[in-house]
């Protein structure tokens, strides 16, 4: 009797111990508010960490992308439009308000030609030598011929007798005389109010040389003479001036450096 009170007491036990285990295992757990909160933060860490991968990412992708289009050379075609000129237009003053203008045809100034540039005037030597007797217009040289001191305003360039004469540059034969000290003398006028003057030429001059002719640099105008009286005793020359607005100057420089 009492061996089965003990088994059924036995059996109890276990019974109650199962059942108390069973309660535990589905016993419904219980979350705080700590808990959640600590959850719902690490779920926001993990979504703002994704976020920050997937900007990098794509700043990385649109970074890349640009390096290969600055590389990527695109030649555009030129589509310049050259428009033709056609002058000015005027425009007329007294234009009527609320009229339509449109096919009235502009005037249009034609260009004028351009004028033709004026040569520069040449220059030549009047002949080719030496420098027997240079300019002294202010100071006094001694001559041979007359055997004293006096001016000269003019150069003495030697050359042999019947040498050819050329004129110094472009003129106007403005006189021929036969001077009674320097003999037979031509003188050309040209521009800027220049005058040249051969003097201790031949007699005889070339046909066509007469007052009024027009010549061109180097044309002839005469031949080396012994004409001039005061200057018989200098070796075979010519004696050449030159004037400006009836001035001397320095022919001996003027010449130097032709050719």
């Amino acid at each position: 009797m009492d061996e089965k009170n003990s088994n059924q007491n036995t059996e109890s036990t276990e019974a109650k111990k199962n059942k108390k285990t069973k309660k535990l295992m589905f016993k419904k757990p219980v979350i705080t508010k700590r808990t959640a909160s600590a959850i719902y933060m690490g779920i926001a860490v993990c979504m703002v960490a994704m976020l920050t991968v997937s900007l990098i990412s794509t700043s990385n992708s649109v970074n890349q992308s640009l390096d290969e289009l600055e590389d990527i050379s695109i030649g555009l075609p030129d589509v310049s439009i050259s428009f033709p000129d056609i002058g000015t237009t005027e425009k007329p003053d007294n234009k009527p308000t609320g009229t339509d203008n449109s096919n009235v045809d502009a005037e249009v100034i034609e260009p004028q030609p351009e004028k033709p540039k004026e040569e520069q005037p040449t220059y030549t030597r009047p002949v080719f030598g030496e420098i027997l007797k240079g300019y002294y217009a202010d100071a006094l040289v001694f001559s041979e011929t007359m055997q004293d001191y006096r001016t000269h305003a003019g150069v003495d360039i030697t050359a042999a007798l019947g040498e050819k004469v050329c004129a110094y540059t472009d003129g106007v034969i403005s006189k021929i005389e036969n001077d009674p000290f320097m003999g037979t003398t031509v003188e050309i006028s040209h521009d800027g109010g220049v005058t040249s003057v051969y003097k201790n030429l031949s007699k005889e001059l070339p046909k066509g040389i007469a007052v009024g002719v027009n010549v061109k640099t180097g044309d002839l105008i005469g031949t080396v003479g012994e004409t001039a009286i005061i200057e018989s005793a200098d070796e075979p020359h010519l004696h050449f001036e030159l004037w400006v607005n009836g001035e001397s100057i320095n022919s001996e420089r003027e010449i130097a450096s032709l050719k």
